[in-house]
C-alpha cells in the first residue's frame, strides 16, 4: 500500500500570512482521546452559534430566492416584497443568534482551545506547541491563525457530518 495522508495521519498544506509570505504546515492527526475531547469542546462551545448561523444562511438563501421571485414581472403580486421579506425572517431571533456568537468568541478558554487544536501542527518545520513559535507565527497575523485552525479542525474531522450520523453505510 502506498502511504497517503488518508492512511498515515500526516497532512500538509500551505497558507499565506498577512505579508503574503507562504508557510508550509505539517499536521499529525490527534489521537482518539485528545481528538474526542477537542471535538466535544468545539461542539459545546460552538453548536448553538453554528446551528443558528446555518439556519440564518438557509433562510437567507430562501429569502433571496423568494425576493427574486417577487421582483419578477409574473411574481406573486398579492403581497408586497417587504411583506414577503418580513414573513421569511420573522422566526430569526437575531438577538439570540448574536448572543450565541458573542459567547463563543469571548470565551476565556478560546485561545487555549486553539492551542490544543494546533498542538500537533508544525509551521515551517517548527512546532506550534512551543509558546515562542506560536507567538511569533501569529502576532499581528490572526487571519492565518484562524485559517490554520479551521484546516486542522477539518483534517481531524472534529465536526462530524450530521447526515452520516445513524446511517448504516
Amino acid at each position: 500500500m502506498i502511504p497517503t495522508a488518508a492512511n498515515t495521519g500526516i497532512h500538509e498544506f500551505v497558507l499565506q500570512d498577512a505579508l503574503k509570505q507562504d508557510h508550509r504546515y505539517l499536521v499529525v492527526e490527534h489521537n482518539a482521546g485528545d481528538g474526542m475531547d477537542i471535538m466535544f469542546a468545539l461542539m459545546g462551545a460552538g453548536a448553538p452559534a453554528i446551528l443558528g448561523l446555518v439556519g440564518a444562511v438557509m433562510r437567507t438563501e430562501s429569502a433571496v430566492s423568494e425576493i427574486g421571485k417577487a421582483l419578477e414581472p409574473d411574481g406573486d403580486e398579492s403581497r408586497s416584497v417587504v411583506d414577503q421579506i418580513r414573513a421569511l425572517v420573522a422566526d430569526v431571533d437575531i438577538a439570540a443568534l448574536g448572543a450565541d456568537v458573542q459567547r463563543v468568541l469571548t470565551k476565556s478558554d478560546a485561545t487555549a482551545l486553539v492551542r490544543r487544536i494546533l498542538k500537533n501542527t508544525h509551521r515551517d518545520g517548527k512546532p506550534l506547541s512551543d509558546d515562542f513559535v506560536f507567538g511569533g507565527a501569529y502576532k499581528a497575523n490572526y487571519f492565518e491563525a484562524l485559517v490554520a485552525t479551521w484546516r486542522v479542525i477539518s483534517i481531524n474531522r472534529f465536526f462530524p457530518l450530521l447526515p452520516t450520523l445513524g446511517s448504516s453505510g
